[in-house]
C-alpha cells in the first residue's frame, strides 16, 4: 500500500494504492486508532470519511463526508484511489496545512474490502515528508538567461 498527499493553498490530494480485493485506510496524526481520530478509508461502501472510535472498535462513517473521490481505478490487482477535500475538511476532521514538514499517518488495510478487524502484519505507521508547494510567481525568462541548443535540433533540445 502507498500513500501520497499534495496540498494547494485550499485543497488537498490524496492518492492511495494497494489491492484491489482489499479496504485501503489511513488516518491522521500518531495517536493511531484513538478515539475521535480522522481518517479516510476505501471500502465497499460509499463512505470515505471516518472517526475512529478506538482500537478494537470499527471506525464510523462521518455524518458530512468531506472527501471527493475523483478517480478509481484498477488494474493487474492494484487499485488506486484519487481523493480531494479542502485543507481544514469538516467537523472531525483534522486541519492538512500546505506547508513543508512532516505529516504522521497509520495505515490498516485488510482482505476484502469489507472493513474489518486487521492484524498486527497488516497495519502501521508512518511520516510523509511533505516538501512544501513550488511558488506561483511569474519567472520572467528575459532575465532569467536561459539558453536552448542548438536552434534547429532534429532529436535533442537542450536548456542551460
Amino acid at each position: 500500500m502507498t500513500v501520497k498527499l499534495d496540498t494547494t493553498p485550499s485543497l488537498v490530494t490524496l492518492t492511495l494504492t494497494g489491492a484491489d480485493n482489499s479496504y485501503l485506510g489511513i488516518g491522521f496524526g500518531n495517536a493511531g486508532m484513538a478515539s475521535g481520530s480522522d481518517g479516510f478509508i476505501y471500502n465497499s461502501t460509499a463512505n470515505r470519511d471516518y472517526s475512529f472510535n478506538g482500537i478494537g472498535a470499527f471506525p464510523s462513517a462521518d455524518s458530512s463526508q468531506d472527501w471527493t473521490e475523483v478517480s478509481n481505478t484498477t488494474s493487474s490487482g492494484i487499485r488506486t484511489v484519487i481523493a480531494t477535500r479542502s485543507l481544514s475538511g469538516g467537523t472531525g476532521d483534522i486541519m492538512i496545512t500546505n506547508t513543508a514538514g512532516v505529516k504522521n499517518i497509520f495505515f490498516a488495510r485488510g482482505g476484502s474490502t469489507t472493513i474489518s478487524q486487521h492484524s498486527g502484519t497488516n497495519r502501521g505507521y508512518a511520516s510523509l515528508n511533505m516538501t512544501g508547494t513550488l511558488g506561483t510567481e511569474d519567472l520572467d525568462l528575459e532575465s532569467a538567461k536561459i539558453i536552448f541548443y542548438p536552434n534547429a535540433a532534429k532529436d535533442i533540445d537542450t536548456f542551460k
